[in-house]
């Protein structure tokens, strides 16, 4: 029996999405997984933009990670994904409600739900995964797949009131996002033609698919990355 773990965290220093406390996230579930339920320091992967030390959380980076630890565990082994960052919504053409989940990793190269699902089915039969989105939106992260951690929605009216900044990331300030990085106006509702142009075969195959369906326009290996 085997244990891994990936712990991933966005910051966004430097900009407008910044966050603060993500990577103090990572470090705590590190401290965790070692200190209380056995896992090695050396059977833990972290990627993180607010420590030069540790390999960058892009859309492509974690996709990587997220499917070599999937692939790679067999069975009776128990894995543990964590990512602490933002989570948005797209425009979907398959979901009841027109919006797909997706994480956002420090580039915006977009995680979309879907993704997160065909990965996690990359585990053998037996093999114990463990997935914690710390971020808006993270219950439909395993696309449809049932949340097995909730809470009571009601508010304590005795508890201190707290500020913090909201870990969703409104369509809008992902779009601007984009735009920053590609030199062009982007629209909060192309935010999926958007990654596909601007990261080409390194983009979602699930954003590069809903192009091809709506568009008709193949973004495949040919496209070339703007950036």
């Amino acid at each position: 029996m085997g244990k891994k773990a990936l712990l991933m965290s966005c910051n966004y220093p430097g900009s407008d999405a910044e966050l603060k406390g993500c990577w103090n996230d990572t470090q705590i579930w590190k401290k965790i997984l070692t200190d209380i339920k056995g896992f090695r320091e050396e059977d833990i992967t972290i990627l993180t933009d607010a420590d030069s030390g540790y390999e960058m959380p892009t859309g492509a980076n974690m996709r990587k990670q997220m499917r070599k630890i999937c692939e790679e565990a067999e069975p009776g082994d128990y894995i543990f994904i964590q990512y602490s960052g933002h989570g948005t919504q797209v425009d979907s053409l398959d979901e009841e409600d027109g919006k797909d989940e997706a994480l956002c990793p420090c580039d915006m190269n977009l995680i979309i739900d879907n993704d997160v699902r065909e990965i996690a089915n990359l585990c053998k039969d037996g093999v114990h995964l463990t997935f914690v989105a710390d971020c808006c939106h993270s219950g439909g992260m395993l696309d449809h797949a049932e949340v097995l951690i909730d809470s009571d929605k009601k508010a304590d009216p005795d508890a201190v009131p707290t500020h913090f900044r909201s870990r969703a990331l409104p369509q809008k300030d992902v779009a601007a996002f984009l735009s920053n990085l590609c030199g062009k106006k982007i629209g909060e509702h192309d935010l999926r033609s958007a990654v596909s142009n601007i990261y080409g075969d390194q983009a979602s195959k699930f954003a590069v698919s809903f192009v091809e369906n709506y568009t008709g326009k193949k973004m495949g290996d040919s496209h070339k990355k703007m950036v």
